[in-house]
């Protein structure tokens, strides 16, 4: 049931925080990755211009240890916004390990 209320609430609230923070939540508390990740890729599409968003997702996949995956979604952030200071120190910091590449 808590699915439904959760869909219902991303469709009609207006506070995108708010919406992240109840992924975020939901996520830690059932670990279902392939739902959390669902749910931030669908916020991006309807709100493509939110760089917490995106840098919501980064987080998720280095949590996961999908590496490449995160640098592609924090070079996504760079796209939006070329200062941003958590992406370019992401990237600055990360870009000569090998883990981290595709």
């Amino acid at each position: 049931m808590h699915i439904y209320v959760l869909f219902i609430f991303i469709c009609f609230s207006n506070d995108k925080e708010a919406i992240l923070d109840i992924i975020v939540c939901n996520y830690e508390q059932n670990k279902d990755e392939a739902k959390a990740t669902a749910a931030l890729e669908q916020f991006i599409r309807e709100n493509p211009s939110h760089i917490s968003g995106y840098k919501t997702l980064a987080t998720l996949k280095l949590t996961l240890q999908k590496y490449p995956e995160a640098v592609d979604t924090f070079s996504r952030v760079l796209e939006i916004n070329p200062t941003d200071i958590d992406a370019l120190t992401f990237i600055g910091t990360h870009r000569d390990n090998n883990i981290f590449q595709h």
